[in-house]
Order: structure tokens, then C-alpha cells, then sequence
């Protein structure tokens, strides 16, 4: 990848990585009550491929950032990071007078992020769906798997979104990880692997173990690299041959790596290499880390 690209993303990285909640931000109470869920039509959705392998994306900053800083760093360099999202996203600095930075990101980062891991996954997945704004629903999501069951896929899914210590954040508000791994055991859905950049998905791990899902990682604590970090786990597993464990460990410090090659153009991004944040943000592994993507029926090995 050309390294302007790489520059680039990376100043992207660094605005986006900041969009998690803190628990006392939660969206809904956690004792909501998922048992009466409403499945949408399926034909409501864009599925863009056909076949029985299926990827799952789901993409929304909420509308919110659990840290203000970021957005009081986007004001100072308004300008330079302006002529920078115009280069990334081809379009005319224009189009950004006016928005906040989570509005900036809602309208282009999210897009931009769907785009990329869409443009690694074509060709390698029989069926994407993508879910972000109003269709990042717990309701959407529990309705692509029972589609996806139905049809007799096997299903990857990634999710980026806000996390708490107990739950997953949807628009519509927060899934407990017990109640999505219990429904996956109970409906017998086959999902073969979950790659998530949710605050504290790690904490989900003991429930997601209990299912028959043969791989997820999960960020330490706060996730603080979530942007540039899935573009390039992706393109590890699906193209370079790399398994699952080595694909999360690697995108992780590809970040890390490409975020540093921009500290000298913005000294306050060196904030964003310090070890607390690393270990806050560094994944772990939970099932098969062996796991190959082309291995669509491997041995479940619990680690």
C-alpha cells in the first residue's frame, strides 16, 4: 500500500479509535428484555452475495464518543485534517464545513471502513451484509442470523461498536453477550468466528466459550485502535495466509506501527503509543487461534 495511503488511514485511526463507551454511558439498562424480538423482513436488507460462507459487518460510533478530547483535537487541526479526509475519501473539503467530528466520521469513516474490508472480502465470502445507521439494530443483526441459518450459511462476524463491560451497543440499544451466545447455542446457529472492536469485549469471552464458535478476540479494555486495525486483519486472514491468532496479533501492531510513522506530523497523536494504551487495546484470544480462514469445518479447541 502506498505510503501516503498509509498516512492517511492512519490519521483516521487516531479520530476514530476514541468512539467507545464507557459503562456509565450505557444506552439501555442491561436487564432489557431481548426475548420478544421482532425479525424485519430480510428483503429489508442489501445482501450483496450468495453462497454458504457469510460475513456480517456491523459499523456505528452510536453518535457518541467517550472521550471529548477528540473532538477538541479535530477543532485545532481542522484544517490540515480537512485537506486530509478530502485526499482519503475523494471528495471536496467542503463537504465537511459544519460537521463535528462524529458527524465527520458517521458520514464518511463508517462508509470508508464498510468499503475497504467489502473490496478484501469479495471474492472470498459467498454473502456480505453490512448493517451501520439505522440498520445496526440488535433487531437487523438477529434477523440476519436467522436469515443466514436458515439459508444454511457459515458466518464470520465482525463488530464495530461500542462496548460494556457485560454488553454489545446496538442503535437500538445494549445486547448482553450472554443473550446473543445463548440464542446462537439455542437456535444451533453456525457462526465460526467473531472479530470485535467493542471496549471491553474481552469480558464477553467466558460467554462466547460456551458456544461452538471456533475463534473471537476481544480488546483488553478501552479500545483505543479500531479503525485502521480490521482493515488489516482482514487482509492477513483472507490473503495472506495467515490464521486467526496471527491475523489479530499482526493488525494490531500494524496499527500501532503506522500510527507511530505520523507522530511527526502530529506530535499529539505520540499520546496515542503509550503502553497503558496499548495493553488497554490489545486483544485476546479466545478458541482455535490456529484457525485458517479457508478452514470452514476445523476442530473446536477451546484455549
Amino acid at each position: 500500500m502506498r505510503s501516503l495511503t498509509i498516512l492517511i488511514c492512519c490519521l483516521i485511526i487516531v479520530l476514530m479509535t476514541v468512539s467507545c463507551n464507557r459503562e456509565d454511558n450505557a444506552i439501555q439498562s442491561e436487564t432489557d428484555d431481548f426475548s420478544d424480538v421482532f425479525f424485519f423482513p430480510t428483503d429489508s436488507l442489501d445482501y450483496l452475495y450468495e453462497g454458504d460462507k457469510a460475513l456480517i459487518m456491523v459499523v456505528e460510533n452510536n453518535n457518541t464518543f467517550g472521550f471529548p478530547e477528540a473532538e477538541s483535537l479535530f477543532e485545532t487541526r481542522r484544517a490540515v485534517m480537512g485537506s486530509i479526509f478530502s485526499e482519503l475519501y475523494e471528495v471536496d473539503p467542503s463537504e465537511f464545513e459544519g460537521l463535528t467530528l462524529i458527524e465527520l466520521i458517521d458520514q464518511f469513516g463508517e462508509p470508508w471502513q464498510i468499503e475497504k474490508i467489502t473490496e478484501i472480502a469479495e471474492g472470498n465470502y459467498d454473502r456480505i451484509i453490512a448493517l451501520t445507521d439505522s440498520t445496526a439494530t440488535s433487531v437487523y443483526f438477529l434477523d440476519s442470523l436467522n436469515y443466514l441459518k436458515d439459508n444454511g450459511y457459515s458466518i464470520d462476524i465482525f463488530f464495530n461498536l461500542h462496548g460494556t463491560y457485560i454488553s454489545i451497543v446496538f442503535v437500538d440499544g445494549n445486547m448482553p453477550a450472554e443473550y446473543l451466545c445463548g440464542l446462537i447455542v439455542d437456535e444451533d446457529i453456525d457462526v465460526r468466528s467473531v472479530y470485535q472492536c467493542c471496549c471491553y469485549a474481552s469480558r464477553h469471552l467466558p460467554e462466547w466459550a460456551e458456544t461452538d464458535v471456533q475463534a473471537v478476540c476481544g480488546a483488553t479494555d478501552i479500545n483505543y485502535y479500531m479503525t485502521f486495525s480490521p482493515i488489516f486483519f482482514f487482509d492477513y486472514w483472507l490473503n495472506e495466509d495467515m490464521t486467526y491468532g496471527e491475523a489479530v496479533r499482526q493488525a494490531f501492531y500494524s496499527e500501532v506501527c503506522t500510527l507511530y510513522t505520523l507522530t511527526d506530523r502530529v506530535p499529539e497523536l505520540s499520546m496515542m503509543l503509550l503502553p497503558d494504551i496499548q495493553a488497554s487495546s490489545e486483544h485476546v484470544l479466545c478458541g482455535d487461534s490456529t484457525l485458517l480462514w479457508p478452514d470452514w469445518s476445523g476442530t473446536i479447541i477451546w484455549e
